[in-house]
């Protein structure tokens, strides 16, 4: 059946004996099962695929999903990227050729390749031609991820909007739409718009309660973005008992899958110095995880508040320069915001206060085309007095501007 999806549910009739003989067909059947949230099933075709093609390509590519189906505290484990011309030697079929180029794009992503991940996604578009709904699917919300990592929230919603008409399909699995729930969510609430996110995650709470979803990931992350909302409505204390919960249920769970909320947490100067200490061990013992632009934020600030000044400025000065340099809008607002942060702390000097509103300016400048609002919001009590001072500047030299022009027009 050429890769439909109509065919999928016939391929988990298939013993996995027989069908970890065709690596196309398996992969299929691997998606098939993920998408539908079976866990323990996909848990056996990945421990298959380990066996059969552990040296091979095909299995490098599927160990992105090692973290959903197996006990290793939630940490994904590292991405080995492919190249275009490793893919072009697989001898499968196109769809699942197609899902391949989408997986991989995940590991340029890890990778900061943000140019080829998005190359790669539309690729894969390409092939799949529209044969199979799930992979194309799965292509736009991977293409919302990436446009959402690299600040083009505006982008972002344009793919998830692809992925919600996709969702209408009726051979559409049950359970994947709560990969697109959770993922407009996240956008939402960068934009600070925080009644379409409520409005979301109650979609997304709906559909894991019909479908009888309960999994430790999806529902762990349902939590993780109802903490999230207490914190952008100004409920810190609330936004605080959340997080302890989650600790507390999901103990299991590495700190480092929390890492926007231990950022909240700090921002809401609620974060308690053991998990800080925890955070920061956990982090320099994981590579992929530690090389990541917000983990690498997230460290600067807690070493500047520990005094490891040199240390926290190198790290944001990094990324700051990265971005810039790649046109990531997201990391670059991050980055400026984090350094205004961190000098802040100085004692008041005329070259330091320069620095402060230029960085300002360049932050809002980039934030405001796509609404990266939440950033500013989460470190108002820092920001809000700096974005009035930066308004009254702005006031000031317009209507100084305008005084000028009849001298200039009679020039």
């Amino acid at each position: 059946m050429g890769g439909r999806i109509e065919a999928w549910s016939y391929l988990d009739k298939v013993p996995v004996e027989r069908l970890i003989q065709d690596a196309d067909l398996a992969a299929q059947c691997f998606m098939y099962n993920l998408g539908n949230l079976n866990v323990e099933r996909c848990r056996v075709l990945f421990e298959n695929f380990r066996e059969h093609y552990r040296d091979s390509v095909i299995y490098r590519v599927i160990q992105f999903a090692e973290a959903y189906i197996n006990q290793n505290g939630g940490i994904l484990p590292q991405y080995y990227a492919l190249t275009a011309q490793q893919i072009d030697c697989i001898n499968i079929g196109p769809v699942a050729k197609a899902m391949i180029l989408v997986e991989n794009s995940m590991a340029l992503m890890e990778l900061m390749q943000y140019e080829s991940a998005e190359s790669g996604i539309n690729a894969a578009i390409q092939i799949c031609a529209g044969s199979n709904a799930f992979v194309d699917f799965f292509a736009y919300n991977q293409m919302a991820q990436l446009y959402e990592e690299t600040g083009r929230l505006s982008d972002s919603l344009s793919c998830y909007e692809k992925s919600r008409e996709l969702l209408k399909s009726p051979s559409m699995q049950s359970g994947i739409g709560t990969n697109y729930y959770f993922g407009l969510a996240g956008v939402y609430m960068r934009r600070m718009e925080l009644d379409k996110a409520a409005e979301t995650l109650e979609q997304a709470r709906l559909l894991l309660e019909k479908q009888r979803i309960h999994v430790d990931v999806s529902d762990m992350t349902l939590s993780y973005h109802q903490a999230e909302m207490k914190f952008l409505s100004g409920e810190d204390a609330a936004g605080a008992l959340y997080v302890e919960g989650i600790l507390s249920e999901y103990s299991s769970f590495s700190v480092l899958t929390l890492g926007r909320l231990i950022h909240e947490l700090d921002c809401a100067e609620k974060l308690p110095p053991n998990l800080a200490d925890t955070f920061l061990k956990e982090l320099d013992a994981v590579k992929n995880y530690r090389e990541q632009p917000f983990m690498r934020l997230l460290r600067a600030r807690l070493l500047c508040k520990r005094g490891d000044t040199g240390e926290a400025f190198k790290e944001a000065d990094e990324i700051l320069t990265f971005s810039r340099l790649h046109q990531n809008k997201l990391h670059l607002v991050e980055a400026g915001l984090l350094r205004i942060f961190m000098l802040a702390r100085r004692p008041e000097q005329a070259d330091v206060r320069r620095e402060i509103m230029n960085l300002l300016r360049e932050a809002v400048h980039y934030a405001h085309e796509d609404r990266i609002f939440m950033p500013f919001y989460l470190d108002r009590r820092v920001f809000l007095p700096l974005l009035t001072e930066l308004l009254t500047q702005a006031t000031s030299k317009t209507t100084c501007q305008r005084r000028k022009r009849p001298f200039c027009a009679m020039r």
